[in-house]
């Protein structure tokens, strides 16, 4: 009986960040990916904060949706997604993010091009080049290629701010302090992350850099209105996300009293009916 509920629940969940968000946000994104001259600098920059949260809600999704079903029949699969998008360092997103793939670039290509063996500059070189063939490995065009890159480039550096810090001798200045620093961290590596999802969504160089020139020109100004439907999904997606993140439990929600659960089932099936576009958005790792 608890195999059922959990792999149940694991469902909507799956069901609701794809249908409920990835799939609305899908024609959002595809329509200033389109024809990203027509748009102006703030539909660019709502674009690529939707297609992070789209390509997160269609992977996650998927995941959860055959974890259930596999659960549902007794079967166990690996969780492959573990909130990247709280990660502090782009190590700790790759740790977090398509885990079965983060886990097959390791062993395929890390580890036989030398992994950590060797000299340092063998060590990021290797991480590099691990990135650069796991971009190719999605597509064999430059934006492809810039995607893996960046992240090679980003993850080599993390490795050697890691190995270069020293813990200075001078007393703890607080939890503010660490909170801040946390903070910082984690907007620099979803900075990172964000950029390099423009190379992987254009539908090559040239697009990418069209994008990125009409969010340097900010054209258009600031428009509010569009900012609501960006937080009203972000909200959407916290409210799961948070409670699983917090408790380290997908299936946290199964605790929960019987009349929350209720109340959230309710309305996740609203959302669902209500959010749930009528076209069939395929999943995206379908076309790799």
């Amino acid at each position: 009986m608890k195999q059922l509920s959990s792999g149940a629940l694991l469902i909507l969940i799956g069901l609701v960040r794809k249908v409920a968000i990835a799939d609305v946000l899908a024609g959002e994104v595809d329509k200033v990916f389109v024809a990203p001259g027509d748009c102006t600098s703030v539909e660019l920059m709502r674009a690529i904060f939707f297609f992070a949260l789209q390509i997160y809600g269609d992977f996650a999704g998927y995941s959860d949706i055959a974890r259930g079903t596999s659960r549902m029949l007794g079967i166990e699969l690996m969780e492959n997604f573990n909130h990247p998008y709280f990660a502090t360092n782009i190590t700790t997103f790759w740790r977090r993010w398509h885990i079965s793939l983060s886990s097959w670039l390791r062993d395929y290509l890390y580890i036989p091009l030398g992994g950590n063996r060797g000299p340092t500059w063998f060590v990021y070189r290797n991480l590099f080049l691990t990135m650069l063939l796991g971009g190719l490995w999605h597509g064999a065009g430059w934006n492809f290629v810039i995607w893996g890159g960046l992240h090679g480039v980003g993850l080599a550096i993390h490795k050697l701010w890691v190995a270069k810090r020293t813990v200075p001798n001078r007393p703890n200045l607080g939890s503010i302090t660490a909170i801040g620093k946390a903070l910082l961290s984690w907007m620099l590596t979803m900075a990172l992350v964000g950029f390099a999802w423009i190379f992987f969504r254009a539908s090559d160089f040239g697009s990418a850099c069209e994008i990125l020139s009409g969010i340097v020109m900010f054209r258009g100004g600031l428009q509010l209105k569009l900012l609501l439907m960006p937080v009203g999904m972000t909200l959407l997606l916290l409210f799961i996300d948070i409670p699983q993140y917090v408790s380290r439990d997908h299936t946290v929600m199964l605790r929960w009293p019987w009349v929350v659960r209720g109340l959230v089932y309710v309305g996740f099936v609203f959302a669902l009916l209500i959010l749930g576009v009528e076209t069939n958005v395929s999943f995206i790792y379908f076309q790799f």
